[in-house]
């Protein structure tokens, strides 16, 4: 590949040039797209290729999951779109759609793309589409979003009339890191109680604004999925490029928040197979916004005393967990993420540690509850499950390792108010109160 790749958007030549070897494919109905047939149909100009629409879905409202190839998941309750019998699709007024393109799409390692609406196309009509082609994507459709913010039905066309297109640029230049330049990602979001219509269950928003500043090392990079969620609905993930990091070089993951409960932050390791086994931490965000600094050490993994080691990052993870009895003032803002070298000094005041004790969430719980619990020894413990006049509904040992330890429960139990307890002969781990819904 020539220099032309390493600087910034790609143009007609150096398309051409990674056309013609293969590094990036276009295939249409079975049949790979030469620069030559790009040209000749028209879909290529000097920075861009045009792309055509596959399949729409309409989208889950509260959905914005990729998974770790940077598609959009495609849950089951979905509901495709079926076009008309000359490949029209009406876009309803308000319609948020995903979508699959017509074309099938191979990158190379050192190359992105960012989907959008043609000016000259869909895009005139206000249709807003937005989707990104992560590096080194194996031969496949493409995942976009497509919004009709505007209060007319507008027509597309399923397999013709390209209404969006595709600008790749090389990873040198997407969201470059080091003292030139910074990544950031900034939105606010809808979170959902986790009951009924979610519409109508809106209990704050998380606003968050992630800023990255890195030196990638031996020019290695890849994909870091930002996932924030509440634990009673779905989570909220963006998709942007970083370094790989070492703990030589980094020591902390340092943001700004504010809020009003705990959050579980989590540095997900391509390595570890099992969630449950990922390194966390839990830090108790006040009302009053403060810088947190929050040491690689400070991760802890329920299955391994390793200290964590950050060369094989995949995920860093920002988890509200609604422990307390109420589903009101939840909102939450995260600004200024990134990982620094160095803290200043009384960091550690505001890092939460934890002793002998649990938390449980969700709460208000739907019979699914999730427990954390510190132990300092390895040992065996009693949960029991109370309601308010004191008879026990549940009874069940666990085994506990030392230090951290991640508890799935599940209680069949009428509605209200119950109290949950962990204790062994020598340890009361403590109580808490739980609504069921």
């Amino acid at each position: 590949m020539s220099n032309q790749t390493t600087g910034g958007i790609l143009g007609k030549k150096t398309l051409k040039e990674i056309l013609e070897n293969n590094s990036l494919t276009i295939e249409k109905e079975g049949q790979s797209q030469s620069f030559e047939k790009l040209l000749a149909k028209g879909v290529i100009d000097e920075t861009s290729i045009n792309l055509n629409i596959g399949k729409l879905y309409r989208l889950d409202p509260g959905l914005t999951a990729l998974d770790i190839k940077g598609k959009y998941i495609i849950g089951e309750d979905f509901q495709e779109l079926i076009p008309n019998s000359d490949g029209s699709v009406i876009i309803e007024p308000d319609d948020d759609l995903l979508g699959y393109t017509f074309e099938k799409i191979k990158t190379p390692d050192n190359v992105v793309g960012k989907i959008s609406a043609r000016r000259t196309s869909v895009n005139n009509l206000g249709i807003e589409i937005d989707g990104f082609i992560p590096p080194g994507l194996a031969e496949d459709h493409v995942t976009f979003k497509l919004k009709n913010p505007t209060k007319r039905s507008i027509t597309v066309y399923v397999g013709n009339t390209p209404p969006m297109k595709v600008i790749f640029q090389s990873l040198s230049s997407h969201e470059k890191y080091g003292a030139d330049r910074e990544a950031k990602v900034e939105s606010t979001e809808n979170m959902f109680s986790g009951f009924g219509d979610k519409e109508k269950n809106i209990v704050g928003k998380v606003a968050y604004s992630f800023l990255f500043e890195a030196i990638a090392i031996q020019g290695k990079k890849h994909i870091l999925r930002l996932t924030i969620q509440n634990e009673t609905s779905v989570s909220l993930t963006k998709l942007i490029i970083v370094p790989t990091l070492t703990t030589d070089d980094y020591k902390f993951v340092s943001f700004k928040a504010k809020g009003s409960g705990l959050m579980e932050l989590g540095l997900i390791k391509s390595s570890v197979e099992n969630w449950k086994h990922q390194y966390k931490g839990m830090i108790n965000i006040g009302e009053e916004e403060k810088t947190y600094y929050v040491p690689f050490k400070f991760f802890t993994s329920s299955n391994s005393k390793e200290k964590l080691n950050a060369n094989d990052l995949t995920m860093l993870t920002f988890t509200f967990l609604p422990v307390e009895a109420k589903t009101k003032n939840l909102d939450l803002t995260i600004s200024d993420v990134k990982f620094s070298k160095k803290a200043p000094d009384g960091y550690e005041d505001l890092l939460s540690t934890m002793q002998n004790e649990f938390l449980v969430y969700p709460n208000p719980s739907l019979g699914n509850v999730k427990c954390v619990l510190f132990s300092d020894a390895a040992t065996t413990a009693t949960v029991l499950l109370y309601d308010i006049t004191g008879k026990v509904l549940y009874a069940s040992d666990v085994k506990l390792n030392e230090g951290k330890n991640e508890l799935d429960l599940n209680f069949n139990v009428p509605k209200g108010l119950m109290l949950l307890s962990i204790k062994n002969e020598k340890t009361n781990f403590g109580t808490s109160k739980i609504v069921f819904k």
